[in-house]
């Protein structure tokens, strides 16, 4: 018997087709492992600021509406603390070093925690009218409702500047051995290298020496020294050609005795001291990260946006 060879071909294909839809339809796990979640309540959130003093309360207003089978129970604030401290300290006594230390750090204080309630009210539902057939059967039901929720006095901020210096305070905010540190760093910065080389003879680098030379005539004149015995003992000076000005540097390769202990004997004050006001700082501040859940009576919640407010 004669065989079409095509159409055969066309039967095939076409059996096979079916014999792997029925696979599918028989063996597919997929509706076995796959579970579709509840439809949770939607919600929408604006703060009245975004800047508040610790202590106050914080103004919203709120919307919400739910597609899902179970009717909306409640909304959550929720929050978390966030701590910034910044610091910054320079020293402002050398202005050709300018050495500044300046250091931000957030730190999350505390993870989000529920913080206030607010039960559903069906008086909070709002009025659409009703459409052009006459009724609202195309219209979603929304709920508006406005409210506070509370902050806590103790994230006030702490703030400390230009109000003098106390070692206390320096301990306190930035850490012990900190004022020993700063003061070896700028040490470095006007010696370079040899900073701490005392047991070589207090070597030290001439270039950087020179550079700094006005500096070094500050510290020995405000530790008591004289400043024509400075300019004439361990200086000498040149004019340079091109400015036609007066460039002054220490005569020997060793930095002198006299001019080295000045700065031994120069306290962390000292150092930062601008001859108005001492230039350190430390600022200690918090916001919340903070965001409105609107709860159906399952416990499916939904989620606004978060908004993230600033203490004072």
């Amino acid at each position: 018997m004669f065989i079409n060879m095509k159409a055969f071909n066309k039967l095939c294909v076409l059996a096979l087709a079916c014999l792997a839809l029925v696979a599918c339809d028989k063996h597919d796990k997929l509706d076995d492992l796959v579970f579709v979640g509840k439809m949770a309540p939607t919600v929408y959130w604006s703060v009245a600021s975004t800047t508040v003093s610790a202590g106050d309360s914080v103004g919203f207003d709120a919307q919400y509406y739910t597609t899902g089978e179970s009717p909306v129970s409640h909304c959550e604030v929720w929050y978390n603390v966030m701590e910034i401290e910044a610091k910054e300290v320079t020293s402002a006594a050398l202005p050709s070093v300018a050495y500044t230390v300046t250091s931000t750090i957030e730190t999350e204080r505390r993870i989000s925690t529920r913080i206030y309630d607010y039960a559903h009210n069906e008086g909070w539902l709002e009025d659409f009218g009703v459409n052009s057939m006459g009724d609202t059967t195309y219209f979603q039901p929304t709920y508006h409702f406005s409210a506070k929720f509370p902050t806590s006095t103790t994230l006030s901020t702490i703030q400390w500047s230009d109000l003098g210096w106390d070692s206390t305070l320096v301990d306190m905010y930035y850490g012990k051995g900190f004022m020993q540190a700063f003061k070896d760093s700028v040490e470095v910065l006007l010696k370079g290298s040899y900073g701490f080389g005392r047991d070589e003879a207090k070597g030290y680098n001439k270039v950087l020496a020179n550079k700094h030379w006005a500096d070094y005539k500050s510290i020995y004149v405000s530790k008591g020294g004289d400043e024509r015995v400075f300019r004439t003992q361990y200086t000498d000076s040149m004019i340079d050609p091109q400015t036609t000005l007066y460039v002054y540097f220490f005569k020997d390769s060793i930095l002198p005795d006299a001019v080295d202990s000045a700065y031994l004997n120069m306290e962390f004050g000292d150092l930062i001291y601008d001859g108005n006001a001492y230039k350190i700082s430390y600022k200690r501040s918090y916001k919340l990260d903070a965001q409105l859940h609107c709860v159906d009576e399952e416990g499916t919640a939904g989620l606004s946006l978060p908004v993230t407010i600033e203490l004072n």
